[in-house]
Protein backbone atom coordinates (compact mmCIF):
# COMPACT_ATOMS: atom_id res chain seq x y z
CA UNK A 1 0.00 0.00 0.00
CA UNK A 2 1.63 3.74 -0.85
CA UNK A 3 0.73 6.57 0.88
CA UNK A 4 -2.57 7.65 0.53
CA UNK A 5 -2.82 11.28 1.39
CA UNK A 6 -5.11 13.74 1.84
CA UNK A 7 -8.91 13.18 -0.07
CA UNK A 8 -7.92 9.68 -0.92
CA UNK A 9 -10.21 7.77 1.48
CA UNK A 10 -11.43 4.73 0.25
CA UNK A 11 -9.01 2.32 -1.06
CA UNK A 12 -9.61 -1.12 -3.21
CA UNK A 13 -8.01 -4.51 -3.25
CA UNK A 14 -8.13 -7.33 -5.92
CA UNK A 15 -9.36 -10.49 -4.69
CA UNK A 16 -8.64 -12.80 -7.73
CA UNK A 17 -12.33 -12.02 -9.59
CA UNK A 18 -13.74 -10.67 -7.28
CA UNK A 19 -13.14 -6.86 -5.86
CA UNK A 20 -13.73 -5.67 -2.73
CA UNK A 21 -13.87 -1.49 -1.87
CA UNK A 22 -13.33 -1.51 1.74
CA UNK A 23 -14.73 0.97 4.33
CA UNK A 24 -13.29 3.81 4.75
CA UNK A 25 -10.45 4.17 6.87
CA UNK A 26 -9.37 6.86 9.37
CA UNK A 27 -5.82 7.66 10.31
CA UNK A 28 -2.86 9.94 10.93
CA UNK A 29 -1.10 11.15 7.81
CA UNK A 30 -0.61 14.32 9.09
CA UNK A 31 2.66 13.98 11.20
CA UNK A 32 1.47 15.05 14.37
CA UNK A 33 4.59 14.93 16.63
CA UNK A 34 5.10 15.84 20.25
CA UNK A 35 6.91 19.48 19.64
CA UNK A 36 6.91 20.66 23.16
CA UNK A 37 6.31 20.32 26.41
CA UNK A 38 5.65 22.76 29.41
CA UNK A 39 4.79 22.07 33.01
CA UNK A 40 1.07 21.69 32.00
CA UNK A 41 1.28 21.54 28.61
CA UNK A 42 2.35 19.11 25.50
CA UNK A 43 1.92 20.49 21.76
CA UNK A 44 1.36 18.10 19.04
CA UNK A 45 1.53 19.17 15.44
CA UNK A 46 2.18 18.45 11.90
CA UNK A 47 5.50 20.26 10.16
CA UNK A 48 2.97 23.05 8.53
CA UNK A 49 2.70 24.01 12.26
CA UNK A 50 5.35 24.77 13.78
CA UNK A 51 5.34 28.61 13.64
CA UNK A 52 2.19 27.90 16.25
CA UNK A 53 3.55 26.01 18.65
CA UNK A 54 4.97 29.26 20.71
CA UNK A 55 2.33 31.01 20.58
CA UNK A 56 -0.51 28.88 21.70
CA UNK A 57 1.20 27.35 24.50
CA UNK A 58 2.24 30.81 25.93
CA UNK A 59 -1.23 32.27 25.36
CA UNK A 60 -2.17 28.74 27.42
CA UNK A 61 0.15 29.18 30.15
CA UNK A 62 -0.55 33.58 30.24
CA UNK A 63 -4.42 32.45 30.81
CA UNK A 64 -3.90 29.01 33.17
CA UNK A 65 -3.53 30.88 36.67
CA UNK A 66 -6.49 33.04 35.97
CA UNK A 67 -9.03 30.44 35.08
CA UNK A 68 -7.91 27.77 37.51
CA UNK A 69 -8.23 30.95 40.02
CA UNK A 70 -11.44 31.66 39.36
CA UNK A 71 -13.02 28.37 39.35
CA UNK A 72 -10.63 27.20 42.42
CA UNK A 73 -9.07 24.15 41.14
CA UNK A 74 -6.09 22.78 39.68
CA UNK A 75 -5.20 20.42 37.00
CA UNK A 76 -4.06 16.88 37.91
CA UNK A 77 -2.11 16.07 34.65
CA UNK A 78 -0.64 17.35 31.75
CA UNK A 79 -2.81 18.64 28.90
CA UNK A 80 -2.25 17.50 25.25
CA UNK A 81 -2.98 20.06 22.63
CA UNK A 82 -2.93 18.42 19.45
CA UNK A 83 -2.82 21.35 16.62
CA UNK A 84 -4.55 19.77 13.47
CA UNK A 85 -3.43 21.14 9.78
CA UNK A 86 -6.45 20.94 8.21
CA UNK A 87 -10.42 20.53 9.55
CA UNK A 88 -10.53 17.28 8.07
CA UNK A 89 -7.46 15.67 10.17
CA UNK A 90 -9.63 17.46 12.96
CA UNK A 91 -12.69 16.34 12.23
CA UNK A 92 -11.33 13.26 12.30
CA UNK A 93 -9.74 12.63 15.41
CA UNK A 94 -12.62 13.13 17.39
CA UNK A 95 -14.77 10.75 15.14
CA UNK A 96 -16.97 13.24 13.65
CA UNK A 97 -16.10 13.67 10.00
CA UNK A 98 -19.27 15.59 9.32
CA UNK A 99 -19.18 17.78 11.34
CA UNK A 100 -19.91 21.59 10.48
CA UNK A 101 -17.37 24.24 9.27
CA UNK A 102 -17.74 26.25 12.24
CA UNK A 103 -16.26 23.34 14.81
CA UNK A 104 -12.90 24.63 15.27
CA UNK A 105 -11.40 23.08 18.49
CA UNK A 106 -12.96 20.82 21.05
CA UNK A 107 -12.21 19.19 24.73
CA UNK A 108 -11.80 15.68 25.42
CA UNK A 109 -12.27 15.16 28.78
CA UNK A 110 -9.59 15.94 31.36
CA UNK A 111 -6.92 15.79 28.97
CA UNK A 112 -6.62 16.81 25.33
CA UNK A 113 -7.52 19.84 23.72
CA UNK A 114 -7.96 19.74 19.80
CA UNK A 115 -7.68 22.62 17.36
CA UNK A 116 -7.42 23.30 13.57
CA UNK A 117 -4.50 25.24 12.96
CA UNK A 118 -4.69 29.01 12.54
CA UNK A 119 -2.27 28.78 9.46
CA UNK A 120 -5.57 27.29 7.68
CA UNK A 121 -8.35 29.41 9.77
CA UNK A 122 -6.07 32.61 8.98
CA UNK A 123 -6.77 33.99 12.50
CA UNK A 124 -4.37 33.19 14.98
CA UNK A 125 -6.01 35.59 18.02
CA UNK A 126 -9.41 33.58 17.15
CA UNK A 127 -7.49 30.18 17.71
CA UNK A 128 -5.77 31.69 21.13
CA UNK A 129 -9.63 32.50 22.17
CA UNK A 130 -10.33 29.10 21.52
CA UNK A 131 -7.89 27.21 22.72
CA UNK A 132 -8.22 28.86 26.71
CA UNK A 133 -12.17 28.00 25.93
CA UNK A 134 -11.39 24.67 25.73
CA UNK A 135 -8.73 24.97 28.42
CA UNK A 136 -11.38 25.54 30.30
CA UNK A 137 -13.85 23.10 30.02
CA UNK A 138 -10.82 20.89 30.79
CA UNK A 139 -10.68 23.14 34.59
CA UNK A 140 -14.60 22.49 34.50
CA UNK A 141 -13.77 18.61 34.31
CA UNK A 142 -11.75 18.50 37.04
CA UNK A 143 -13.59 21.17 38.82
CA UNK A 144 -17.24 19.08 39.31
CA UNK A 145 -17.64 15.85 40.33
CA UNK A 146 -21.20 14.25 38.74
CA UNK A 147 -20.49 16.64 35.77
CA UNK A 148 -22.08 20.02 34.10
CA UNK A 149 -25.27 20.22 32.19
CA UNK A 150 -23.66 22.13 28.75
CA UNK A 151 -25.68 24.81 28.97
CA UNK A 152 -23.71 25.91 32.09
CA UNK A 153 -20.15 23.94 30.78
CA UNK A 154 -20.48 26.27 28.07
CA UNK A 155 -21.53 29.32 30.36
CA UNK A 156 -18.32 28.83 31.88
CA UNK A 157 -16.07 28.66 28.84
CA UNK A 158 -17.55 31.86 26.96
CA UNK A 159 -17.40 34.05 29.92
CA UNK A 160 -14.07 33.11 31.08
CA UNK A 161 -12.35 32.63 27.45
CA UNK A 162 -11.90 36.24 25.22
CA UNK A 163 -13.87 35.53 23.01
CA UNK A 164 -15.93 37.60 20.59
CA UNK A 165 -19.20 35.48 21.57
CA UNK A 166 -20.51 37.76 24.85
CA UNK A 167 -24.63 38.20 23.86
CA UNK A 168 -24.54 38.24 20.46
CA UNK A 169 -27.60 40.46 20.52
CA UNK A 170 -29.69 38.03 22.34
CA UNK A 171 -32.81 40.74 22.21
CA UNK A 172 -32.67 40.20 18.48
CA UNK A 173 -32.35 35.94 19.29
CA UNK A 174 -35.32 36.45 21.33
CA UNK A 175 -36.96 37.53 18.91
CA UNK A 176 -36.49 35.22 16.28
CA UNK A 177 -37.14 32.03 18.90
CA UNK A 178 -40.37 34.22 20.00
CA UNK A 179 -39.71 33.40 23.74
CA UNK A 180 -36.70 33.14 25.93
CA UNK A 181 -35.27 29.33 25.99
CA UNK A 182 -36.20 27.52 28.57
CA UNK A 183 -32.66 25.30 29.49
CA UNK A 184 -33.55 22.42 28.39
CA UNK A 185 -33.67 23.61 24.90
CA UNK A 186 -30.20 23.48 25.35
CA UNK A 187 -29.85 19.84 24.37
CA UNK A 188 -30.66 20.20 21.21
CA UNK A 189 -28.18 19.89 18.83
CA UNK A 190 -29.56 22.87 16.80
CA UNK A 191 -29.96 25.21 19.35
CA UNK A 192 -26.23 25.65 19.42
CA UNK A 193 -25.66 26.04 15.76
CA UNK A 194 -28.96 27.85 14.45
CA UNK A 195 -30.26 29.83 17.63
CA UNK A 196 -27.79 31.29 18.96
CA UNK A 197 -26.98 28.78 21.84
CA UNK A 198 -23.46 29.92 22.64
CA UNK A 199 -24.58 33.38 23.27
CA UNK A 200 -27.32 32.30 25.71
CA UNK A 201 -24.67 30.23 27.71
CA UNK A 202 -22.56 33.55 27.91
CA UNK A 203 -25.45 34.87 29.53
CA UNK A 204 -26.14 32.33 32.07
CA UNK A 205 -22.37 32.89 33.09
CA UNK A 206 -22.32 36.53 33.09
CA UNK A 207 -26.04 35.71 35.26
CA UNK A 208 -24.27 33.97 37.79
CA UNK A 209 -21.07 35.65 38.15
CA UNK A 210 -22.46 39.16 38.01
CA UNK A 211 -25.30 38.40 40.45
CA UNK A 212 -23.35 35.90 43.02
CA UNK A 213 -20.00 36.47 42.33
CA UNK A 214 -17.13 34.51 41.23
CA UNK A 215 -16.56 31.72 44.04
CA UNK A 216 -20.80 31.14 43.84
CA UNK A 217 -20.37 30.55 40.53
CA UNK A 218 -17.31 27.98 40.87
CA UNK A 219 -19.24 26.44 44.19
CA UNK A 220 -22.24 25.66 41.63
CA UNK A 221 -20.11 23.84 39.21
CA UNK A 222 -19.36 21.12 42.05
CA UNK A 223 -22.48 19.48 42.09
CA UNK A 224 -25.40 21.28 40.34
CA UNK A 225 -25.96 22.95 44.28
CA UNK A 226 -29.35 25.43 43.53
CA UNK A 227 -28.97 26.25 46.98
CA UNK A 228 -25.52 27.63 46.30
CA UNK A 229 -27.23 30.53 45.08
CA UNK A 230 -30.05 30.86 46.78
CA UNK A 231 -32.38 28.83 44.76
CA UNK A 232 -34.66 25.65 45.23
CA UNK A 233 -34.25 24.00 41.91
CA UNK A 234 -33.66 24.41 38.72
CA UNK A 235 -37.15 26.04 37.98
CA UNK A 236 -36.19 28.94 40.06
CA UNK A 237 -33.01 29.47 38.59
CA UNK A 238 -34.09 29.61 35.41
CA UNK A 239 -37.17 32.18 36.12
CA UNK A 240 -34.35 34.33 37.58
CA UNK A 241 -31.96 33.95 34.67
CA UNK A 242 -35.11 35.29 32.08
CA UNK A 243 -35.21 38.31 34.60
CA UNK A 244 -32.02 38.99 33.77
CA UNK A 245 -32.11 39.25 29.98
CA UNK A 246 -35.23 41.44 30.36
CA UNK A 247 -33.28 43.56 32.32
CA UNK A 248 -30.17 43.41 30.68
CA UNK A 249 -31.15 42.32 27.28
CA UNK A 250 -34.16 43.25 26.28
CA UNK A 251 -34.78 46.86 27.86
CA UNK A 252 -36.16 49.52 25.42
CA UNK A 253 -33.57 50.74 22.70
CA UNK A 254 -31.48 53.53 23.19
CA UNK A 255 -31.00 55.81 20.00
CA UNK A 256 -27.30 57.27 19.95
CA UNK A 257 -26.55 60.33 17.77
CA UNK A 258 -23.27 61.37 16.73
CA UNK A 259 -22.41 64.73 15.13
CA UNK A 260 -19.29 65.69 12.87
CA UNK A 261 -18.00 69.07 12.90
CA UNK A 262 -16.46 69.48 9.16
CA UNK A 263 -16.39 73.01 9.03
CA UNK A 264 -12.21 73.10 8.93
CA UNK A 265 -12.04 70.76 6.16
CA UNK A 266 -14.47 72.75 4.30
CA UNK A 267 -13.08 75.63 4.31
CA UNK A 268 -9.86 74.18 3.37
CA UNK A 269 -11.96 72.30 0.50
CA UNK A 270 -11.06 69.24 1.60
CA UNK A 271 -14.70 68.21 1.65
CA UNK A 272 -17.70 69.36 -0.37
CA UNK A 273 -20.74 68.72 1.49
CA UNK A 274 -22.60 68.81 -2.17
CA UNK A 275 -21.08 65.92 -3.16
CA UNK A 276 -19.16 64.18 -0.36
CA UNK A 277 -19.94 61.89 2.54
CA UNK A 278 -19.25 60.67 5.62
CA UNK A 279 -19.51 56.98 6.53
CA UNK A 280 -19.03 55.12 10.12
CA UNK A 281 -16.30 52.42 9.40
CA UNK A 282 -15.31 49.06 10.86
CA UNK A 283 -16.62 45.50 11.16
CA UNK A 284 -18.36 45.30 14.41
CA UNK A 285 -19.19 41.57 13.72
CA UNK A 286 -20.12 41.49 17.65
CA UNK A 287 -23.11 43.12 17.12
CA UNK A 288 -24.14 40.46 15.03
CA UNK A 289 -26.35 40.70 12.81
CA UNK A 290 -25.93 44.32 12.79
CA UNK A 291 -22.98 46.08 11.00
CA UNK A 292 -22.05 49.58 12.00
Amino acid sequence: ESNVGINQDNRSMSLGTKDLVLAKLYFNNANMILRKSTQYFDLICADSDLNMVDPISNYLEANLNRVTKALETTIGTKVRVRIYPDQKSYFISYGYPDSPDWAVGSAIGKTDILLVSPNVLGSLQGQLDVAVHEFTHIVVAWKTISGVPNWLNEGAATFLSSEILGPRNLKYSIQNLGHKPALSEFADGTFWSDKNGYGFAYSIGDFIISTFGIHAFASFLVNLDYPVLGFNSESEFQTAWHKFLDDFHLAPQVNIYYKVDLNDYITMEWFNPATDKVYFGGTFSSWYPYLM
